[in-house]
Parts: structure tokens; C-alpha cells; sequence
């Protein structure tokens, strides 16, 4: 398997790290692998979702980056509460993870791109805040 999940600070953000090339397939599997993760529990009740790309490649084209804002609406039916953090180190990623923000426009979910796991820290420090949890 190409990621890892795990969940912080009481479950309230979930760390989805990915690793080596990430396609389509995979942005598919590590989707399914967040809904259902503790029973499918865990994921409705999230404030945070961030999906770690600092160890990871994207191998996605325009189709996987439309499904992948799909795939975000979809589950944005469960918990529309959600910020969305992506860590994107490489430029190419970066610029990926920023169309995404502009195809994902109209999804209640708040998005960030950002480009190190400290800048990734304080928007979770930030938003947890917000909600009224440290």
C-alpha cells in the first residue's frame, strides 16, 4: 500500500501519508481507506483531513484531478465541516493541488495548499482552534 492513515489530537485530524507515485488508483484507494477507517466512524466527526504528499510523487492527469474533487463532493456530503490540508513540496505537485482548489470551488469544505508538515501544523493548530479545540 502506497499511504498510511492515522488520526491526532482526539480524532479530530486524520494524516493520510502517501508514498512513491500516487495515481489515480491510488487517490481512489486511499479515499475509500478514510471513509471507512474506525468503522467509518471516525470520518464525520473530523475536523481536519490532510493528505501528506512530501514523500510521494503525483502521477495524475486532468480526468484523476476532476475525479479527486468528485471524490472530495462525495464526501463532503458526511462531514461538510471539513478543512482539507495538502502538503505539497515539489513544484509540479504544488500547482496540482492548487487546481484542485480551483475545480473544488463550489465544495463546502475549506482547502489549503501548503508546502511543509510546520506550515501544515499551525493550519491545524489554527482550525482546531476555531472550532473551539486545542
Amino acid at each position: 500500500m502506497s499511504f498510511e492513515i492515522s488520526t491526532l489530537r482526539d480524532q479530530k485530524v486524520m494524516w493520510c501519508t502517501f508514498k512513491g507515485g500516487v495515481d489515480a488508483g491510488v487517490m481512489e484507494q486511499a479515499a475509500q481507506a478514510r471513509w471507512n477507517y474506525g468503522d467509518g466512524k471516525v470520518f464525520a466527526g473530523l475536523l481536519v483531513l490532510v493528505n501528506d504528499y512530501s514523500n510521494a510523487t503525483l502521477k495524475i492527469g486532468k480526468e484523476a484531478l476532476l475525479r479527486s474533487v468528485e471524490i472530495a463532493d462525495e464526501a463532503a456530503r458526511s462531514n461538510p465541516n471539513l478543512t482539507l490540508i495538502g502538503i505539497l513540496p515539489k513544484d509540479f505537485d504544488f500547482g496540482l493541488g492548487r487546481m484542485f482548489e480551483g475545480y473544488a470551488v463550489s465544495s463546502p469544505w475549506k482547502s489549503m495548499m501548503v508546502r511543509t508538515r510546520e506550515e501544515c501544523q499551525q493550519a491545524i493548530d489554527d482550525c482546531l482552534r476555531k472550532a473551539g479545540h486545542s
